[in-house]
Formats: structure tokens, sequence, C-alpha cells
């Protein structure tokens, strides 16, 4: 709260400063210029009802209380920003879970197409041997590792493109 008393003070400052010097004509110049110290002071002078001045007078009950109750709205506001943070982390990782889980079903989906459309035999005539598998002449080996797999090779076809998941799992897209 201090601090946003002095910058409030410093922003007035310097816009009664152009206010001045860009606006008013030159005779008129001299009496606005006694405004600005005027209301510096009036701003300044509020600085203790704003928080920058030295508390209540002893036996002014309801000063202390409205001092207690800022300083309790001070501590919600402060455990609410904590809470929101949190909450945000949370469902930051609850995101990161839901990514994981969605790229992993995506890996065994290119592995199952794989299989299915670009698998051949390794005798098979043009066909590219990766690792454990041959892809047919027009498909291309993507890499990627699986856990529980380790290291692990699928077929894309000629139009799809390798990709890898956040646990470097290999992914074809079209």
């Amino acid at each position: 709260l201090k601090l946003q008393t002095c910058r409030a003070v410093r922003a007035t400052s310097t816009l009664l400063t152009v206010v001045l010097h860009h606006q008013a004509p030159t005779h008129a110049r001299g009496a606005m210029a006694l405004r600005a110290p005027l209301i510096l002071a009036a701003l300044l002078g509020a600085a203790p009802v704003l928080g920058e001045g030295g508390g209540c007078r002893p036996g002014d009950e309801v000063c202390a209380a409205a001092a207690a109750a800022a300083e309790a709205d001070e501590g919600l506001e402060l455990h609410q920003l904590r809470a929101a943070k949190a909450g945000a982390a949370d469902a930051a990782n609850a995101l990161a879970a839901r990514r994981r889980e969605a790229e992993r079903e995506l890996a065994e989906v290119s592995k199952a197409e794989s299989k299915m459309f670009y698998e051949v035999s390794a005798d098979t005539e043009g066909a590219t041997v990766c690792g454990g598998v041959a892809c047919a002449g027009d498909a291309h080996c993507c890499w990627g590792k699986l856990q529980g797999l380790g290291s692990y090779a699928i077929c894309c076809g000629p139009t799809g493109h390798c990709g890898r998941g956040v646990e470097s799992t290999a992914l074809c897209s079209l």
C-alpha cells in the first residue's frame, strides 16, 4: 500500500507538470503552479489514512477496529492468492496428465495402424527394415520409446509425418 501511494504521488506530480507546462498559457502558469503544491500536500496529508502514517490515537477504538479489519483483509487476500496459485498448478498438472494419457493412446493407435497398413515381412521386395519391423516400400520408419517396451519402431505411410509425444512415444500423423 505504501508503494502504491508513492507511485500515485509520483504519477500525479508528473501529470501536473505536464498540464502546467503544456496546456496553460504563460500568464496562468504562476497561479496554476501554486495549485500543484496544494494538491501534493493534500495527497501527502492523506497518506496516514492510506497506511503511510503512524496508526490510531490512543483510545480510538473505531480506528483500531478498522486497522485490525484491514490487516485481516490483507491476510485473507494473501491466502486467496496462494489458494488460486495452488489451484492453477493443480489444473496444469491435471492437463499434463490428460495430455500424457491421450498421447499414449495415440501411440497405441499409431502402432496398430502401422501393423494393419504398412508393416510387411522382411523379405518383401523394397521393404525397409527398422529394428524389429519391416515397412512397405512407400512407408518410412518412426522411432519412439514406450514405457515397459523401451525403444521401438513403427511404419508411417507415404503421407504421414513422424512425431514424438511428451514421453518420446512415436506418433504418425497425416
